[in-house]
C-alpha cells in the first residue's frame, strides 16, 4: 500500500459548488460512522489499504465500495477510535 502524494487533497465537482453532504445510509450510521468530515487519504489501492488497516487494528465502518464519478472508497476508525477514510480516485 502506497499513500500518494504529501498535501492534502480536497474533492470538487466539476461544475457547481465545491462541496457536498451526503446522506449516510442507516447501515453505515448502524456501524458508527457519522455525519462529520473525515480525513481521506489518497491510496493506489483500495482494497489493499483496507487489509492493511484492518491488520494494523483499524475498524472498518464502510467497507471498500465503488462511489459513482468519485473513484473506489473505504471508511475506518483507527484504534482510538479516530474515523479516516482511504480513496482511489476515478480515473487514476
Amino acid at each position: 500500500m502506497a499513500i500518494v502524494g504529501t498535501a492534502p487533497r480536497f474533492a470538487q465537482r466539476r461544475s457547481g459548488p465545491a462541496a457536498a453532504n451526503p446522506q449516510l445510509q442507516q447501515v453505515h450510521l448502524d456501524a458508527g460512522s457519522t455525519s462529520e468530515w473525515h480525513p481521506c487519504f489518497e491510496v493506489e489501492d483500495c482494497d489493499a489499504a483496507l487489509t492493511r488497516a484492518r491488520e494494523l487494528g483499524a475498524t472498518v465502518i464502510i467497507p471498500a465500495m465503488d462511489a459513482g464519478g468519485v473513484g473506489r472508497l473505504a471508511m475506518f476508525l483507527d484504534p482510538f477510535g479516530a474515523p479516516f477514510a482511504v480513496l482511489r480516485s476515478a480515473g487514476r
